[in-house]
């Protein structure tokens, strides 16, 4: 979805009201399609409100469209440090760890100065800005990679790729497990080849 953000399983419309124009409520899971995050305000507000109304918590006068997103912030603020977010980050799997973490190492807030992340160079990380722009604790988030298989083995984290886990699963073979990550290396070297300047078709 370009330049901004939409909702899957909802139609959306702006209803007008005696009190200005209220959005309608989708009646369940709700899919945002994103590849540069929220650009604007009334994207965030949007998602807040949704967010906010699957808990049960948003009131009527705060579905409306005319809402600021520090508003809805500050008056919920209870509820949204009670929110758990996991945070699936597998496409940064394939980069250099280095050039992730130059991504994320602003000083300021996202968005801010109309940078996408936290400063000049950066980009967007949903966990930052679920911080900064809608008060979730940072401890309230667990960043995560599928390809870690985060729920089977124990892995020591990579910084701005995931964190460390740790299931113990019982019984475990650790000929599996290093089978595993063997053929995952394999992704890595197609990457790394497709890459280079002239790419490595069929590496």
């Amino acid at each position: 979805m370009g330049g901004g953000a939409s909702s899957r399983n909802c139609n959306c419309k702006v209803s007008p009201t005696p009190l200005g124009a209220m959005y309608p409520m989708p009646p369940g899971p709700t899919v945002y399609l994103t590849s540069t995050g929220f650009v604007t305000e009334s994207q965030w507000v949007r998602f807040i409100q949704v967010v906010l109304h699957r808990r049960g918590v948003l009131e009527v006068e705060d579905s409306f469209a005319h809402l600021t997103r520090e508003r809805l912030v500050q008056k919920y603020a209870a509820e949204i440090k009670q929110l758990k977010v996991l945070y699936i980050n597998d496409a940064s799997y394939h980069r250099p760890t280095d050039m992730m973490v130059k991504g994320r190492s602003g000083t300021g807030k996202v968005g801010q100065d109309g940078h996408l992340g936290r400063g000049p160079g950066t980009w967007l990380f949903w966990d930052q800005a679920l911080e900064d722009l809608m008060g979730v604790p940072p401890e309230n988030i667990k960043m995560v990679q599928l390809f870690e298989k985060p729920w089977l083995f124990n892995r020591p984290g990579r910084k701005a790729n995931y964190e460390a886990s740790s299931p113990n699963v019982k019984g475990l073979d650790p000929a599996d497990q290093e089978a595993y990550y063997k053929a995952l290396m394999l992704t890595q070297d197609a990457y790394d080849a497709l890459k280079e300047d002239p790419p490595k078709v069929g590496a």
